[in-house]
């Protein structure tokens, strides 16, 4: 696994395009494979004991490689940071209330540290994440009582749940699935802007590029705003990148 950047082209919109769909789960992801120690710690040969360690300062239960872009990147949160963790424990119910999640193994993650199963539930950009705090769901059918947390954090846990059961019940992701986040085209023009800062680019080369410009000469005179809005993509970029995932993930 390569310690180097991502790689993304920042000359082609075409790598950024799909996170235009993208919800904070995506972009938490995004920012924190291209963080140069997260990248260092994926190269290491690591026991489990440490990869879990380590990967628990990144929010993880364990690493996931830097080199998967979003949705193709599976990375399991730490319910500490992401409030849309859902929180359960194998429960005994009746039949009608029991479910098999054993159905869902195609799209299924699963990590068990000794103490909880950590599931995650991901397919094309949707995703529900799980900690079964007692008992397997690996146990076939079962009954499951969910803990809901307090205020604000219990909005994002409804939003898993609800996700859950239409999957569960319909077996595929429910339409009315949230929209995607409204600022999502301008995270991803600052996502652009971080890769094209760190392979090197001139704000001249960038405004040029992104804007469809073409040759600028004497272009801080001639094109004094388009040069004060590449520097605040840049200045926004870092400060995002500086930030951590925890921005992204707690309500």
């Amino acid at each position: 696994m390569s310690a180097d950047s991502p790689g993304a082209d920042w000359h082609s919109p075409a790598p950024y395009a799909p996170l235009a769909h993208c919800d904070r789960h995506g972009f938490a992801w995004e920012w924190l494979r291209r963080m140069q120690t997260y990248r260092t710690a994926c190269a290491r040969q690591l026991t489990a004991a440490e990869e879990r360690r380590i990967a628990a300062q990144f929010g993880l239960h364990r690493l996931e490689s830097p080199d998967l872009a979003w949705p193709q990147a599976r990375p399991l949160w730490r319910r500490d940071i992401d409030s849309a963790v859902l929180e359960a424990e194998i429960a005994p119910l009746t039949d009608g209330e029991t479910i098999d999640l054993r159905m869902l193994t195609t799209i299924a993650s699963f990590d068990d540290d000794g103490h909880e199963e950590h599931w995650l539930f991901a397919d094309h950009g949707h995703h529900v994440r799980i900690d079964v705090r007692t008992g397997s769901l690996n146990e076939g059918c079962v009954g499951l009582r969910f803990q809901i947390r307090g205020f604000p954090r219990c909005r994002a846990q409804l939003a898993s749940l609800d996700r859950l059961v239409a999957l569960t019940e319909l077996g595929r992701w429910p339409a009315r699935n949230p929209p995607p986040e409204r600022r999502a085209e301008r995270w991803a023009l600052m996502l652009r802007v971080h890769d094209a800062v760190a392979s090197g680019a001139s704000h001249r080369a960038i405004a040029e590029c992104l804007f469809d410009l073409g040759d600028l000469p004497r272009w801080r005179v001639t094109t004094p705003s388009w040069r004060r809005r590449v520097q605040r993509l840049a200045e926004a970029a870092r400060q995002l990148a500086r930030a951590g995932s925890t921005i992204w993930l707690r309500s």
